[in-house]
């Protein structure tokens, strides 16, 4: 019965750390956007067209896509420390096993992404 109710933990887990993936898009990618779009509207006029800040919002799009391997570690992190303190183990696991997952299949993108934005 524990095994049972273990799996079902690490399968809420998984589950719970997608909802937040998907939280956290939507904050980078709308709060980048209204950040960015205020600071253009401040500086630049309104426009960022034949500026180097032409390709920022293109550069938002794929931070917010690939770079949730690194911006999810500000709630992974908390959310492991509380299962683990209230002694659900099985919801620990999940998370663990989902920001392990995003983390390899995200990482390599967001590191050739950094790196051909770097070599520009």
């Amino acid at each position: 019965m524990t095994e049972r109710k273990e799996g079902l933990g690490i399968f809420l887990g998984i589950s719970l750390l997608i909802a937040l993936h998907f939280l956290g898009f939507l904050i980078v990618l709308f709060g980048g956007s209204a950040i960015g779009g205020a600071l253009v509207e401040q500086h630049l006029g309104g426009s960022v067209v034949g500026t180097p800040y032409e390709g920022w919002g293109i550069a938002l799009f794929y931070f917010a896509i690939t770079g949730v391997s690194v911006y999810q570690l500000l709630y992974v992190i908390p959310l492991v420390l509380l299962f683990k303190r209230q002694g659900n183990l099985g919801m620990m696991k999940g998370i663990i096993m989902g920001a392990s997952l995003t983390a390899l299949f995200t990482g390599p993108c967001f590191a050739i992404g950094v790196a051909s934005f770097l070599t520009r």
